[in-house]
């Protein structure tokens, strides 16, 4: 049997706020989609209901697709019934606990393998930072010389002109 969640839940999963999420809904509804309600009335989301909000938002939010095309789309989803959930998994609770503990193993080593890799990153950012301050400081140099250089050629050439103008 499927677990049904309540919409605080299903709003975090998400990422949405309650507020959204019972607009979202509101306009499923008023589209001709249907979630099933529980004893106070409330909506109980199912995961077919959770992917498909998820294709609404993501249609209505990245895709720019109009509130009433999201509908449609979201409508003609649950009647084909495209989105089925994946199966519940049927093993011995002992069987679902190491599968449980090698998730979290894969988890851990997965999170060193990205704390290395963010470490290397940083020392890399470390040295193209210190390359770039050596740069714009020679950078600096050159300008300091050539305007310099630049000064001095003017007054040998005045110098050299005023020379021409006494004789």
């Amino acid at each position: 049997m499927e677990l049904a969640l309540l919409s605080s839940e299903v709003a975090e999963t998400l990422g949405i706020g309650s507020s959204t999420l019972r607009k979202y809904a509101l306009a499923l509804e008023e589209g001709g989609y249907q979630f099933e309600r529980g004893q106070n009335n409330a909506r109980l989301f199912y995961n077919r209901d959770i992917v498909i909000l998820k294709q609404f938002i993501t249609a209505v939010n990245k895709n720019h697709m109009p509130v009433e095309n999201a509908v449609k789309l979201a409508v003609e989803l649950q009647k084909k019934q495209i989105v089925t959930p994946p199966a519940p998994y049927q093993g011995t609770p002992v069987a679902t606990l190491e599968r449980f503990y090698s998730t979290l193993e894969n988890i851990d080593r997965n999170q060193e393998k990205l704390i290395q890799i963010n470490m290397a990153l940083y020392k890399q950012q470390e040295l193209l930072n210190q390359r770039a301050k050596e740069r714009d400081k020679l950078l600096l140099e050159n300008i300091r010389l050539s305007q310099s250089n630049s000064q001095q050629v003017r007054k040998g050439f005045f110098r050299k002109l005023g020379d021409l103008f006494k004789t």
